[in-house]
């Protein structure tokens, strides 16, 4: 029998199976600000925090990371940044930008796809769904 995942609550992120590797999320950003904030999941994923400047493009091909994730906006760096720079690599994960509650936010989405449409770009509200919500 089929089940069928009707909410984040039940998608495979965030409740991995014993045989099912957990998914890599690299977090891109200020380290002070991923760990006194609420933004780094804490739902079965493995999270490895690095900072903008210390980002290669040798680490992301060694990690292999399913998900990077950063804030739209930071003193270091903005999302156009780092999406040049996956575009670049050719990175085949998926990009996910976490926004605050802007009135359109799927125009950072839209800006990022022209410029780089092969990156998968995924606009995230609330980073508590940053492996579950699409935008």
């Amino acid at each position: 029998m089929v089940r069928i995942k009707k909410s984040p609550a039940d998608w495979p992120f965030d409740k991995p199976e014993e045989d099912k590797p957990q998914p890599l999320v690299l977090a891109v950003g200020r380290l002070s600000h991923w760990q006194k904030s609420s933004s780094v999941p804490q739902w079965g994923a493995r999270v490895v925090l690095v900072e903008f400047h210390d980002l290669t493009e040798d680490m992301i091909r060694e990690m292999r990371p399913d998900v990077i994730m950063s804030p739209h906006l930071c003193t270091q760096f903005d999302c156009f940044e780092l999406a040049e720079k996956l575009a670049r690599i050719n990175f085949s994960g998926q990009y996910r930008v976490l926004v605050p509650d802007l009135p359109k936010p799927q125009i950072i989405r839209k800006e990022i796809r022209q410029l780089y449409p092969d990156l998968q770009v995924v606009i995230i509200r609330d980073a508590s769904k940053a492996l579950g919500q699409r935008h």
